[in-house]
């Protein structure tokens, strides 16, 4: 099967030389929204929002995706100790972090182009327009029929959707990205199931994540709306705020490598511990973070994917060692500009907070390096 609507008999009708073809749509795909749903429910979609629960390895994380369609879409991550957003009205692409903008990396950016699209290929009515998608039937393999599908005018895919050979429901995902401190692409690739009406729609309510040959995450759905009220204002660029908000975290169990006591330049401690992390052959789920005191710089760490249960170590001068933070409150602030000045009256700011909520708080304090030029600031909230 060729691309979509390319395909026909050039012959014409019989006795009929001069007629034009009829271009044709690939088999698979009439089976395949017919299973979703069938073309008249799909092309009345227009706003989409799911509420999951992701665990990634060591980490539970709540996802909330909201999408008007074909390009307004936004992606709230509640990380814990972090609210991360990415979202576009259409015409501009942002991010977001504990409610203050934040230069948005090219790499975010496509990442960003590449779920929107994807959603829009997922209710595959679209691709039967072939001004906007090209489609080809691949061969079967592992269970699955399969559409490769490119969007020319966006410069994306291809992606390549699998779908069950009986029940013609999506149940594969996969395609080509360049990830964060990558030079090559790798296989990004989802699986789907327990699929459920809701909506009008077969809506698959489990997925996993992967890279390459690892599973990464499992994707849990919680909620669905199709066609629910959305307000075009919340996929727009926030505005500039003048200070940053404080905002309190519920932290979840977090498995890190640390060096604490650190009895060396941070720098170079940060260094032996990201080493660390490679020796292992480990991968990080998270910036670097420091945590200061007095003017000193008394721990360093990185949050990590590690096998469950990892090896809890000793803590050691000068040694690396794994740890898994139990569950804890903190105070967090962001600091657009990370200079010692802005650092410290960030954390003047989050101590004189909790003097005015009556909550004890930790001597130390954490600055979680987003960038180079981001800092979160926090402070653990002590039980009574």
């Amino acid at each position: 099967m060729g691309v979509l609507g390319v395909a026909c008999d050039d012959s014409g009708p019989p006795g009929n030389s001069l007629a034009p073809p009829t271009p044709r749509v690939a088999p698979l795909l009439e089976r395949a929204v017919s299973a979703l749903g069938g073309r008249e429910v799909l092309a009345g979609v227009q706003t989409l929002e799911t509420r999951s629960e992701l665990q990634e390895k060591g980490r539970a994380l709540s996802v909330r995706v909201r999408a008007i369609l074909p390009n307004h879409y936004r992606h709230d991550i509640s990380m814990g100790d972090a609210l991360l957003s990415h979202g576009t009205d259409g015409k501009t692409a942002w991010a977001m972090l504990d409610g203050v903008q934040v230069p948005l990396e090219a790499s975010e950016e496509q990442r960003l182009r590449e779920q929107m699209a994807l959603t829009r290929i997922s209710l595959l009515v679209s691709l039967t327009d072939t001004a906007v998608a090209q489609v080809r039937e691949l061969s079967p393999s592992d269970g699955c029929e399969w559409l490769e599908v490119e969007l020319p005018a966006e410069d994306l895919g291809p992606y390549r959707l699998g779908f069950d050979a009986k029940t013609h429901l999506m149940t594969r995902a996969n395609w080509e990205a360049k990830l964060p401190g990558q030079i090559r692409k790798s296989t990004i690739s989802l699986e789907f199931s327990d699929h459920r009406p809701t909506g009008g729609l077969m809506v698959p309510f489990q997925a996993s994540f992967g890279i390459g040959d690892a599973r990464e995450a499992q994707d849990r759905t919680r909620e669905v709306v199709v066609n629910g009220p959305l307000d075009a204002a919340v996929f727009a660029a926030p505005p500039v705020a003048s200070e940053a908000p404080i905002v309190t975290h519920e932290v979840s169990e977090v498995p890190e490598v640390v060096l604490d006591p650190l009895t060396k330049d941070a720098a170079l401690g940060e260094g032996a511990v990201e080493a660390w992390v490679e020796e292992q052959r480990w991968t990080r789920n998270g910036p670097t973070w420091q945590e200061w005191q007095n003017e000193r710089v008394l721990a360093v760490g990185i949050p990590i994917m590690a096998p469950k249960p990892g090896p809890t170590t000793q803590a050691r001068d000068s040694v690396p060692h794994y740890r898994v933070s139990g569950r804890r409150k903190v105070l967090s602030t962001v600091v657009p500009n990370a200079k010692r000045a802005d650092l410290d009256s960030a954390e003047a700011r989050l101590r004189e907070h909790a003097r005015a909520n009556n909550w004890n708080i930790a001597e130390r304090v954490r600055h979680v390096a987003w960038n180079e030029t981001i800092t979160q600031v926090q402070i653990l909230i002590l039980e009574r």
